[in-house]
């Protein structure tokens, strides 16, 4: 998820693609994690509108409950379109059963699982990035309210 968003978001860093990817498959593959597309998207947010300082002055302090309404507000979209932001949850959602990805069958049964029913982890990535663009977009259009 990082590294597809990393060419439109100047701000993601090579650091920050590098960081995110022990969080796929909800934290080293152990599937009982959030799921990777749903730690990138906060990865994301969090880099986006986090206040850098250690001591945060009013203004920092207003920026980050700003951070934490985008925070939620993502986490409140991923909830409703996946049924939960833990990687098995996910899978359930999106592939109808849970895969066991630790183990040396489980990983390649859940890519040819995937490929065989057309329906693939992916596109949670794929979704979760466009609704974080869809949040950081919807701050700089004219006229649009930002909560």
């Amino acid at each position: 998820m990082l590294h597809g968003v990393q060419k439109y978001l100047p701000f993601i860093t090579d650091d920050i693609v590098q960081a995110g990817v022990a969080l796929a498959g909800g934290g080293a593959n152990s599937i009982i994690g959030s799921c990777g597309a749903f730690s990138g998207g906060l990865m994301v947010l969090s880099a986006r509108y986090s206040p850098r300082s250690d001591t945060l002055s009013d203004k920092e302090q207003e920026q980050l409950a700003y951070a934490r309404r985008q925070f939620a507000r993502f986490r409140d979209w991923f909830i409703s379109e996946f049924s939960g932001v833990a990687c098995r949850d996910v899978q359930l959602k999106v592939l109808g059963r849970v895969f066991n990805i630790t183990d040396d069958r489980g990983f390649p049964d859940f890519m040819e699982y995937q490929k065989q029913s057309g329906r693939y982890c992916r596109e949670v990535s794929k979704k979760a990035a466009l609704k974080v663009a869809e949040i950081i977009l919807a701050e700089k259009q004219p006229g649009k309210a930002i909560d």
